[in-house]
């Protein structure tokens, strides 16, 4: 191969891959146009130039370690993924591009479409929150923390009523979701009955976020609604289902009554 400027045979200037060609001094030989579409480049551009010259993505595609390299989009092409390969041929290097944009996409259409899916299984419509399977799965590892570490959890139950009045599920679900910190899990269980699981918090820190949801339940839903409760700290020894039994317990006997003052 000659200079950068010669064209290639056109069974290899049109081939699939990408194809460039770097003498032994690292500068480029030649680049089939396959290669200049993917890179979004001229010949002339890459003529002569030694490999270090290059920008970043293209230099590290360079070096053919078979990664797969994101090219960010600019004004003369559109965002790529490609990944590179290197020939020794006589002299010179050859390295072999390979477009996986489709690739690439399809992957990320994939875990879309994955994480919808999941969503969908272990979110209650009505509210958006977790159902009992989702609130399940993500209950575990925090209990698997708390055997391991020694970690708070506790687990509030509430039951929301409005005598007369129609579900205020959907509200309460919102109210909910406001008072979560990022670690936090609330599920919808029943009609009107919700669970909030709370990481690194103990008796205390949740009885205070109970009567703030309270507070903010009448303000919300114009009237007081009776609210029965139930508040319990993993123990050691608990798994999900005797946490979760503590706590049904706690809540047949427990009631908090909430005004729009608090």
């Amino acid at each position: 191969m000659t200079e950068t400027s010669t064209p290639w045979p056109h069974w290899l200037d049109r081939a699939p891959l990408g194809l460039l060609a770097l003498g032994a001094d690292g500068r480029i030989r030649a680049a089939n146009t396959t290669l200049l579409d993917l890179l979004g480049t001229t010949r002339e551009a890459l003529a002569g130039r030694h490999r270090d010259e290059l920008p970043p993505p293209e230099r590290h595609l360079l070096e053919g370690a078979g990664a797969t390299i994101p090219l960010p989009a600019t004004g003369q092409r559109p965002q790529r993924w490609l990944r590179g390969r290197t020939e020794a041929a006589g002299e010179a290097t050859l390295l072999l591009v390979e477009d996986l944009t489709r690739v690439e996409d399809l992957t990320a259409e994939r875990d879309r479409l994955a994480a919808e899916f999941e969503h969908g299984v272990n979110a209650d419509r009505a509210t958006g929150l977790l159902n009992r399977a989702g609130l399940l799965m993500r209950l575990e590892p925090q209990l698997a923390r708390c055997r391991r570490y020694g970690a708070q959890l506790t687990v509030v139950k509430i039951a929301v009523s409005l005598p007369e009045r129609p579900s205020p599920a959907p509200a309460v679900a919102r109210l909910i979701h406001d008072q979560l910190r990022w670690a936090d899990m609330a599920a919808h269980l029943e009609p009107d009955t919700f669970l909030i699981a709370l990481p690194e918090t103990g008796t205390t820190g949740a009885n205070e976020m109970l009567q703030r949801l309270a507070g903010r339940l009448a303000v919300e839903l114009g009237a007081v609604p009776v609210v029965a409760h139930g508040v319990a700290e993993w123990q050691p020894g608990d798994d999900t289902a005797a946490l979760l039994r503590r706590v049904d317990a706690v809540m047949a006997n427990g009631r908090l009554e909430s005004t729009a003052g608090e």
